[in-house]
């Protein structure tokens, strides 16, 4: 029975570290971690980004 938990342990502990190197390569999405200035940058960049792609979607013919 131990050598069963043991094993369950060393299971969920590999899971969560793969789980953390994979995450912390990732940007966060929310605003809370940001400067207010690099907060500006993204929403504007986001902004542009999807204009962009709609005036492409929007003057691509027989969409």
């Amino acid at each position: 029975m131990n050598r069963i938990i043991l094993f369950l342990f060393l299971i969920v502990l590999a899971a969560g570290i793969v789980y953390i190197y994979r995450g912390a390569g990732l940007q966060p999405e929310k605003g809370a971690t940001l400067t207010p200035k690099a907060y500006i940058k993204r929403v504007e960049e986001k902004k542009a980004a999807r204009l962009q792609a709609e005036r492409k979607a929007a003057s691509t013919p027989g969409r």
